[in-house]
């Protein structure tokens, strides 16, 4: 459907930034240049990767080696040096380059690497005005991607038996294989995560059990007096169903904000998931009212009298 090629591809485990000197704003020594991203792109690059253009244009045949320079910003780049204002038609000095590069298009921010910390301001620059020796092919396909592979190295030997291909995967294998030390610990957690809620679930369940069964003496009298089985679990339930529900809604806050923490940290490879929280809180609801459902059960089977001789 689509190709193109990049000096970088997301999530290749290679990088390349330049310092970026913004017309307008002089700095006293090139150190305190800002770093970004650096990509260089033939055209079709955004289609291909559907990278989003914001505003303006893409590369295309228009830029040739003696036509003047042009660059496309990402998003965050654009808000960083010119926020609420429109970044098309500045002008960008990138890395050692005499030449001032003229801003044709906004596009979509992209994550290069998850241990990055998201997105990054990334400047982009057309291959024809910054020719590199070493380019990654990246191919769009209908079908298969996998079968593709052996259709693409055919048709670039058939341009140049002598150009070698190395390292072919699909964009999804080649995240997987980013994210492999991250994917071992989540399953670490996840195993840890699970003992902790068995932990907790028993832990919760002996508490609620054991406050339960401290009232015997309350129930005996409650029904001595002529309260009803069903007013008296009703009562127990209701006061086990209030100590539950805050509860619940403390930690579902603490959850919120350890997910929000991660999710943060974690460079936008964890995202939160309210079936999660609302299976985990719901299971610990569960196991609470049981806890206070069973004791008192039994409390209820035992007659008054007996209940207040013990007491």
């Amino acid at each position: 459907e689509a190709a193109a090629a990049a000096n970088i591809l997301p999530a290749s485990g290679s990088g390349s930034s330049r310092s970026l000197e913004v017309e307008g704003r002089p700095v006293r020594n090139r150190s305190e240049l800002p770093v970004v991203h650096y990509r260089v792109v033939t055209p079709g690059f955004f289609e291909t990767l559907r990278i989003p253009l914001l505003s303006g244009r893409g590369f295309g045949t228009a830029e040739r080696a003696d036509s003047p320079p042009v660059a496309i910003v990402s998003r965050n780049l654009a808000q960083r040096f010119w926020p609420g204002q429109d970044a098309l038609g500045r002008r960008v000095r990138i890395g050692n380059g005499e030449e001032w590069s003229t801003i044709v298009g906004v596009s979509g921010d992209t994550t290069h690497d998850w241990f990055l910390g998201g997105p990054q301001p990334t400047v982009y620059v057309p291959f024809a005005q910054a020719p590199q020796s070493g380019m990654h092919l990246a191919v769009r396909t209908a079908g298969d991607s996998t079968a593709a592979v052996a259709l693409v190295r055919e048709a670039v030997q058939r341009l140049d038996p002598q150009q070698p291909i190395f390292d072919p995967a699909t964009m999804t294998q080649r995240l997987w294989d980013r994210m492999l030390g991250l994917r071992y610990a989540a399953v670490v957690m996840a195993v840890f995560g699970v003992i902790a809620l068995v932990l907790s679930a028993v832990g919760l369940y002996g508490l609620m059990a054991y406050s339960v069964s401290r009232r015997t003496h309350e129930i005996g009298v409650r029904v001595a007096l002529g309260a009803g089985r069903r007013q008296v679990l009703g009562l127990i339930l209701r006061r086990t169903a209030g100590i539950t529900t805050a509860g619940v809604a403390i930690g579902l806050l603490l959850a919120w904000g350890a997910g929000r923490f991660m999710e943060s940290t974690l460079f936008g490879t964890v995202s939160m998931d309210a079936a999660t929280y609302l299976g985990f809180a719901g299971c610990l609801a569960g196991v609470s009212l049981l806890a206070g459902y069973l004791p008192a059960r039994r409390a209820l089977r035992i007659d008054p009298v007996e209940a207040l001789r013990g007491e």
